[in-house]
């Protein structure tokens, strides 16, 4: 007997032209696209299982089976059907888990990708075992001598793998994304982790030679013409999509990478078991067994375990939690070299084929300005600091003429000179002003650059800096990016003002019951919630809380909120900005350009308190 299908309406019709439009398109990331596009308001199973089972027998034709769910994952399929509201029987349907347990899937799944079968057997493998029952032993001073060598090498390819063995970092971080900062004589701050979806982690690693080193090979690297223009065309592939840029970078780059670590460890680095040369996973491997033995030495298992999940990017979470000791089983698949004898802690070598970067230390506030430039402008802390001195020298330094031996001077003479002086400090004031000014518009997104500031006059009229905005007089929708503005503000003390309002917030919304008592109802000061509720990244919370330690210690201690895991017990679940966004009020924010005065005057030798 056959089965009739019902006329399709005109949602039906659409999705199936929309679907049949890829004829021809072999780009994934496009056709997860359409596929989502065509199905996601639909609540026909008939015509989701033609869709989805036409792409099925696409990506068949095209892949095996055993990477048909990497696909399918990595090119955004199930990312994006995620967000859809599913409706068991309309457009979802109930999926029995390995535990017995069922769990609700788009109807799209159910025709499109591997069966439960084939999950079976793609999970049921026993390769990450098999290494670690056959570990491999090295010697660190071999790999390090080996990786310091390659970061003073001329091909760009191969500095990259040398970067990769000292840092343990993915090769499209040391390509495009890893920004460095000395935290010490063998390690750096380390921003940019790939792999992280939304989040943004900054976090401390080790690194296997001097991290000045570290560093200034980065900058260099990224100097590279050819890096450079790889780069372009990458953004210009995918613009504000930084996991495809990420997919690009390593797919134009992995097989040029992995043929130099093949090429220069093939002596130094065993073949992990299964593989069958080296490649950029196995010098991660290494990286963590050296790191771990020199920095943990005899300690425990499981303290070995924890700090090679953090420098590995396992286990890098603000207020981590024992839930968060799963992601360590991804820590043990890098776990199978040992490492033979002692450690060494290199020295920076005698000369290098560039320019080294000193070791420069800044204010905490200074530093924050710095971490937003760099963001702004896509480059290095060094790199920053470079720009700003190099500019500061040419819009600021007023030529003096050199002193030539004369006659005794007279009081009119000195009087003269005292006027010359005057005018050299007053021209300094207003190149001061004009490139405080172009700041403040670079850091607010303008492109826009200030026109030269025009020769000054003999005795020209000093003028008062000004800050862009005052933030406090900013409304909540604008300064949080809320109702018709779709993002942030952004600016010099934009993230300070935030956080302020934030703070304040969740001390107005405690206050509102009695000290000591009904603690339940309130929330904790602490980071997590104050990042959370402002929006502002870890590292610049981070730094307001070093500040304003013994503000937070008392309002914890007056309210009773002294367990470090309050939030999370009392509000299991709940989202700390439905319940205080609306206390919100303006406060006074810090005007950081006072506190960047008073750096850039100490290195040129500027007093705030001066007249000029």
């Amino acid at each position: 007997m056959t089965t009739t299908i019902p006329e399709h309406t005109a949602d039906q019709r659409e999705a199936l032209a929309l679907y049949e439009s890829l004829e021809g398109v072999r780009n994934l990331d496009r056709r997860a696209e359409t596929c989502y596009e065509a199905c996601g308001n639909l609540y026909d199973e008939p015509t989701i299982a033609k869709i989805a089972s036409a792409e099925n027998q696409y990506l068949r034709s095209r892949f095996k089976v055993s990477t048909l769910g990497t696909k399918l994952s990595k090119h955004g399929y199930y990312k994006l059907f995620r967000p859809i509201l599913l409706k068991d029987g309309l457009n979802a349907y109930q999926e029995e888990k390995r535990d017995g347990s069922k769990t609700l899937r788009h109807l799209f799944f159910k025709y499109c990708g591997l069966n439960a079968s084939e999950w079976v057997e793609r999970n049921d493998t026993d390769r990450v075992i098999s290494r670690l029952g056959n570990a491999q032993t090295l010697n660190p001073g071999e790999v390090i001598d080996k990786a310091i060598a390659l970061v003073q090498s001329d091909d760009h390819w191969e500095i990259v793998a040398g970067l990769v063995a000292l840092t343990g970092r993915r090769p499209h971080e040391i390509v495009a994304r890893a920004k460095f900062g000395v935290d010490g004589d063998y390690q750096v701050i380390f921003e940019g982790q790939g792999k992280k979806r939304d989040e943004k982690p900054i976090f401390s690693i080790a690194t296997l030679a001097p991290a000045e080193l570290v560093v200034s090979t980065l900058g260099h690297l990224r100097k590279r013409t050819e890096l450079k223009s790889l780069l372009k065309e990458v953004r210009a592939n995918n613009p504000r999509d930084l996991v495809r840029q990420n997919d690009e970078i390593d797919r134009r780059t992995n097989k040029s990478i992995n043929r130099a670590v093949k090429r220069e460890f093939a002596s130094v680095l065993p073949t992990r078991e299964g593989e069958t040369e080296g490649n950029c996973k196995a010098l991660r491997a290494a990286y963590s067994a050296i790191a771990t033995k020199r920095d943990i030495g005899d300690g425990s298992i499981g303290e070995q375990m924890l700090y090679a999940a953090r420098l590995l990017g396992h286990f890098v979470g603000e207020s981590p939690t024992d839930n968060d000791l799963k992601h360590i089983t991804t820590t043990i698949g890098y776990s199978d070299y040992r490492v033979n004898g002692e450690v060494p802690h290199p020295t920076m070598p005698e000369s290098i084929p560039y320019k080294k970067f000193p070791s420069i230390r800044v204010m905490p506030e200074t530093k924050e300005q710095i971490a937003r430039w760099s963001e702004l402008w896509d480059c290095s802390y060094h790199e920053v600091i470079d720009r700003l001195v190099v500019t500061m020298i040419e819009k600021l330094v007023v030529p003096i003429e050199p002193e030539v031996q004369s006659e005794p001077t007279t009081s009119e003479d000195e009087e003269m000179t005292s006027s010359q002086t005057d005018s050299r400090l007053d021209a300094l004031e207003a190149k001061f002003d004009t490139l405080t000014q172009m700041m403040e518009r670079l850091v607010e997104g303008q492109t826009a650059q200030p026109q030269p500031a025009p020769t000054p006059t003999p005795k020209p009229q000093p003028t008062k800096r000004k800050v862009a905005r005052d933030w406090s007089q900013v409304s909540n929708d604008e300064l949080f990016g809320l109702g018709e503005y779709d993002r942030p503000a952004r600016g010099t003390g934009a993230s300070d003002e935030r956080i302020a309002r934030a703070v304040q917030a969740i001390i107005d919304h405690n206050d509102r019951f009695p000290a000591g008592d009904m603690t339940d109802k309130k929330w904790s000061l602490d980071k997590y919630a104050v990042r959370q509720l402002s929006g502002c990244n870890g590292q610049v919370v981070a730094r307001w809380f070093d500040e304003h330690h013994g503000l937070v210690s008392d309002h914890n201690h007056k309210h009773g909120l002294t367990d470090l895991f309050h939030n999370r017990d009392s509000h299991q679940g709940k989202d700390i900005s439905t319940e205080i966004q609306d206390l919100i009020e303006s406060k006074k924010s810090v005007e950081i350009l006072d506190r960047l005065w008073g750096n850039l005057g100490a290195i040129f030798g500027v007093n705030e308190n001066d007249e000029g």
